[in-house]
């Protein structure tokens, strides 16, 4: 490791109490999509006193930021994540045990993630200013990351113009730098209104809502089989009656649309539409479309991934305690999971496949290279968004990964700003997989960001 290298990690490493202590504060205060104020506060905050520029509300968004620090070329950005998750509050404890009934959780590691980020970001701005190094820094507060939505309203109105190359890392059950693509994505509610009646007295006077909102999925069910193939479709119920007795007069359906590629996800969703369109007219009722947002699948940049392996090699793997993974085993066997090492400590460089899940920096990676570590924070065969996962984030075994996180990905900032050859290369790769490529928003223009849940109703 070289002398500006040493120098971010010993930085990290002197600071590790006062990261974890924030990334704990944020696992305390969970807050869902569009409703992070505390944890967006708290980051900004600890920003402007490292001595960055902090620029809040951006994109239509009271929880975005952008913090700034130094001037010229290259530009890195770093991005940073910080919503929870509904119905995930769990003590750090490896049984089911809600700090708060129903209430939100950290069972995605976004605690992590924000404060991850942010470390690395100062790390960075402190060797660039000892050594006197050109360049400029960014970190990019972006909220809701659940509902894919943040990153993806922050590109579409430039937030991210200028970069370089961009930055992440998100914490999983194994150790990677990976350049694996992922699904094209749209999030879009359908709401439905009829009219209230008493089915006994006056049937003839009723339009059934929740009659076009179960019509409407079995019509785009029936056309499951006609999909391309990787397409997938996920949808819940908002909104469907109170009573059994009272016709319901409105009803909301909610759908993630995915596919491999924009063109057929777009023809999907008109199909979606289609059948949204038909059930209101058999049903007499009156629909209306809100689009919540839509992504582009993650186009991989390998050549920016090598370089955060090397860099993820140097740090090496997070190490793990027989305590931690006690707790460990103990997380497993509530989802009868058996391993003998329940906690990976090995890196891999992975990729040349498509994830089945969406990111909403994947538009921002068809415009800059960028590239994703992932760090061992959560139990290895456990998924994410549940409770088990939260217990993870919340503990020491979190708190590890995200140390390594955030040193892998200052050693690889700091080469960018170093070794020219490896930004340029990042760029020739980028530049030959998106020749002929015009970006255009899968959000339109008039459309504004929304929390989660979103606010009903919504009528025609």
């Amino acid at each position: 490791m070289d002398q500006s290298k040493s120098k971010a990690v010993d930085w990290i490493e002197e600071r590790r109490e006062r990261f974890t202590d924030i990334a704990q504060s944020i696992w305390e205060h969970p807050e869902l999509a569009m409703e992070e104020h505390y944890s967006a506060a708290l980051l900004a905050d600890e920003l402007e006193k490292e001595g960055f520029t902090v620029e809040r509300g951006v994109a239509g968004m009271p929880t975005a930021f952008v913090a700034s620090w130094g001037s010229g070329s290259p530009t890195i950005g770093i991005m940073c994540e910080y919503d929870a998750l509904p119905g995930l509050s769990n003590e750090a404890v490896p049984e089911r045990r809600p700090i708060l009934e129903g209430g939100p959780g950290h069972g995605c590691g976004h605690n992590l993630i924000g404060t991850g980020s942010m470390a690395a970001a100062m790390a960075v701005r402190s060797v660039l200013e000892k050594e006197k190094l050109p360049g400029t820094v960014k970190l990019f507060g972006t909220p809701a990351e659940e509902t894919l939505a943040g990153k993806v309203f922050m590109t579409r109105d430039k937030v991210f113009e200028g970069l370089d190359a961009a930055l992440t890392w998100h914490p999983y059950g194994k150790n990677r730098a990976t350049y694996e693509s992922s699904l094209a994505l749209m999030s879009v509610r359908f709401a439905f209104q009829g009219k209230t009646c008493h089915i006994p007295s006056r049937p003839e006077a009723g339009r059934n809502a929740l009659d076009a909102a179960d019509l409407m999925n079995v019509a785009a069910n029936m056309r499951r089989k006609h999909f391309p193939p990787g397409t997938t479709m996920e949808y819940v119920l908002l909104e469907g009656g109170n009573y059994p007795n009272v016709i319901p007069d409105l009803a909301e359906v909610w759908y993630f649309i995915r596919s491999p590629e924009v063109n057929q996800l777009e023809a999907v969703f008109q199909d979606v539409q289609n059948a949204a369109r038909g059930a209101a007219l058999a049903t007499r009722t009156d629909v209306a479309m809100k689009i919540v947002s839509g992504c582009y699948g993650y186009l991989p940049n390998k050549s920016l991934t090598r370089v955060a392996f090397e860099n993820f090699q140097i740090v090496g793997a997070p190490r793990f305690t027989q305590e931690e993974k006690a707790l460990a085993r103990a997380l497993q066997r509530t989802l009868d999971i058996e391993m003998e090492e329940p906690l990976d400590e090995g890196i891999e460089f992975h990729g040349d496949e498509v994830g089945l899940f969406s990111q909403d920096d994947g538009d921002l990676s068809w415009l800059c290279p960028l590239t994703r570590i992932r760090t061992s924070a959560w139990v290895d065969g456990v998924p994410s968004h549940t409770w088990q996962t939260t217990v993870s984030c919340g503990t020491s075994i979190g708190y590890k990964g995200m140390m390594v996180a955030a040193e892998a990905m200052a050693l690889t900032a700091l080469d960018l700003y170093t070794r020219p050859e490896a930004l340029k290369a990042a760029k020739e790769e980028l530049d030959d997989r998106t020749r002929g490529f015009e970006y255009r928003c899968l959000i339109p223009p008039d459309v504004k960001p929304i929390g989660d849940p979103p606010p009903m109703p919504l009528t025609s």
